[in-house]
This record gives C-alpha cells, sequence and structure tokens, in this order.
C-alpha cells in the first residue's frame, strides 16, 4: 500500500462507540459475576466482581479495538 493512500484506522467516532460498548459489558459483568464471588461479605463481593469484570472489560475493548482495524484494513483493501 502507498503512502499516498492511508486512511485512518481508528477514529474518534470508532472510540466511542467502543468505550459505550465497554462499559455496557463492565456495568452487565460486574452484575452477573456477584453469585459467583466466595465471600463472605457484600463489599467483598462487589469488590472482586468488579475487579474481575474489569479484567474482561480488558479484554472486550481490545477485542473491538482489533476487530475495527482489521475490518477497516480489509474494506481498504477491496476498495483498491
Amino acid at each position: 500500500m502507498s503512502d499516498n493512500n492511508t486512511q485512518k484506522l481508528i477514529t474518534r467516532r470508532g472510540v466511542v462507540i467502543d468505550l459505550t460498548l465497554t462499559a455496557i459489558i463492565f456495568c452487565f459483568l460486574s452484575w452477573i459475576l456477584r453469585p459467583y464471588v466466595p465471600a463472605q461479605t457484600e463489599i467483598y463481593t462487589n469488590v472482586f466482581a468488579i475487579f474481575t469484570a474489569s479484567c474482561l472489560s480488558g479484554l472486550f475493548w481490545l477485542m473491538l479495538q482489533m476487530f475495527r482495524v482489521v475490518y477497516t484494513d480489509m474494506r481498504m483493501r477491496n476498495r483498491e
């Protein structure tokens, strides 16, 4: 691919959409994981559910970014 045909693979709109989806997934996972935490108190249950949801949400964010970049690059190559 030549330097004249460069296009942004990541846009601000895409990042905002991905952040919104990641926040929704984080809230959903932190709610869904609470019954599976083996803790005695409600505070520890919430803390560990949120910690686990943050790791899984980070993976979801990376997956969305990789999918968006690969899909955009594929569309650019098909146009040529």
